[in-house]
Parts: structure tokens; C-alpha cells; sequence
């Protein structure tokens, strides 16, 4: 919210315009990318977990785009499965783990 009201302004937190949305879009713009590049959004980073594929192989930008629409959609962050992860890391075959 921080970085929307630096780059926006303020009006991110009390306006009721398009800027209202750009909380949304920075928090998606950071999400996607950071998560293909180094594996986690910016709290991800700090919290030091991080996204993997079950495979093991390399995270695609596509799985990254499409994991942060599902976030952002919020309820398939609040269905989870018996094994603990939410139904967006279980449609796209990945998982949060601790970061070594």
C-alpha cells in the first residue's frame, strides 16, 4: 500500500476512483514478478518461504501470472486441502516452502 500511494498518491487509500484499484495492481505487478524471479512476492521474501513447482522444475512466468490472478480473486486462497495448500497451488501444481 506504501509503494501505490508513493507512485499514486494518497487518493490510493481514501479516493474512490480508478486509484482505489492501484493497490491491487502493485500488489499484483510485484507479485507476478517477483515469484517468477526469485520464487516469492515481497512478504514471501521477508517471511523466507518460497513457491516450487511439485516437480522441481523451474517456475514458468505463466504459473507465476496465473498463480497471482487466483490470489487476487481471494477465494481460492481460503479453500484449502488436507495437505495444506490452497486450491491455486494445487490447480497449478505448486507449493509454499520454507526457503533454505
Amino acid at each position: 500500500m506504501a509503494a501505490a500511494a508513493g507512485m499514486f498518491g494518497p487518493a490510493v487509500v481514501t479516493g474512490h476512483d480508478w486509484r482505489a484499484w492501484m493497490t491491487y495492481a502493485v500488489f499484483f505487478a510485484e507479485s507476478a514478478v517477483l515469484t517468477v524471479f526469485t520464487g516469492g512476492s515481497f512478504g514471501q521474501l521477508l517471511a523466507r518461504v518460497v513457491v516450487v513447482r511439485l516437480d522441481r522444475r523451474p517456475l514458468e512466468w505463466w504459473r507465476s501470472l496465473l498463480r497471482t490472478v487466483l490470489k487476487c480473486l481471494v477465494i481460492p486462497a481460503l479453500i484449502v486441502g488436507a495437505d495444506r495448500r490452497g486450491l491455486d497451488d494445487i490447480l497449478l501444481g505448486t507449493a509454499v516452502v520454507t526457503r533454505r
